[in-house]
């Protein structure tokens, strides 16, 4: 892994996993039990931006577990929020969504993004889904990962953000080279 572009970061989630694997039984684990349940949330926009009561709590089980879950989309949707854990720091990988039109990338909030994964250091995770025209439903699926413990998540947002520097500054030497 330490050969690979990234590899330090890769390396650093798998010895996360792998610790949380052998200490599952302990209430000390890094990262959350694989068979915790969480609560995410989704919010939809009809025009007056997001609220509570226009929001729907979507359940998962974190860690390890794919989740996937379609949602029929009220008229006159605008956007959709999703929120993937409420009041916990995560990691969301293999994130994608679908409407009946195909494929739609989200605007990540609160995060940062690499490569597939989403690095989420705050209580505040946050996707949003814009719509150019009306969309019967919404799917997203794929993998959240819950972190417990924050001086975890805040080493963890410093290393991801050294490594997407790093990862910038090869791309603009690798540009300049090829002019």
């Amino acid at each position: 892994l330490l050969n690979r572009a990234l590899g330090n970061v890769y390396q650093f989630i798998f010895c996360l996993k792998k610790k949380n694997n052998k200490e599952k039984s302990s209430s000390k684990a890094i990262l959350t039990d694989a068979q915790s349940v969480r609560f995410g949330a989704l919010y939809f926009d009809l025009g007056d931006g997001f609220n509570e009561e226009d929001r729907v709590a979507v359940q998962q089980n974190i860690n390890c577990e794919k989740f996937s879950y379609q949602v029929s989309l009220p008229n006159g949707i605008k956007r959709v929020r999703w929120d993937p854990m409420r009041g916990q720091a995560c990691i969301v990988s293999g994130l994608r969504a679908m409407t009946p039109e195909g494929p739609i990338e989200p605007t990540t909030h609160n995060g940062i993004s690499l490569e597939g994964w989403d690095f989420f250091s705050n209580t505040q995770s946050q996707y949003e889904f814009h719509f150019e025209k009306p969309v019967l439903w919404l799917q997203i699926q794929g993998f959240i990962y819950g972190i417990d413990h924050m001086y975890i998540t805040d080493f963890l947002l410093r290393l991801v953000k050294s490594t997407s520097m790093q990862h910038q500054a090869i791309q603009e030497v690798d540009s300049r080279l090829q002019l």
